[in-house]
């Protein structure tokens, strides 16, 4: 094995050991059911409302790029049809 390819071997085994040792002192706590559930649905609830605002920021593009192209009240139509 070339020299070069045995030291980046090395240093990449020392790195993953150093990681393990930090990994291993981190302390996880263990919080009761009811906490467990509330972070759950807060989790979820971030993640709806994240898709959510993806989804009004391409609608509100695409109203602006339609009023652009044809007119405000084909944009307003356009608007009115995605949130029904």
């Amino acid at each position: 094995m070339p020299k070069d390819r045995l030291n980046s071997l090395l240093i990449c085994i020392a790195e993953t050991f150093t990681n393990l040792l930090k990994v291993k002192g981190t302390v996880i706590p263990i919080l009761e059911e009811d906490k467990q559930i509330e972070i759950r649905q807060r989790v979820a609830e971030a993640f709806a409302l994240r898709r959510q605002s993806k989804y009004l920021l391409e609608s509100a593009k695409r109203a602006v790029e339609l009023a652009i192209e044809q007119d405000e009240q084909t944009a307003m139509n356009w608007l009115d049809s995605q949130a029904k």
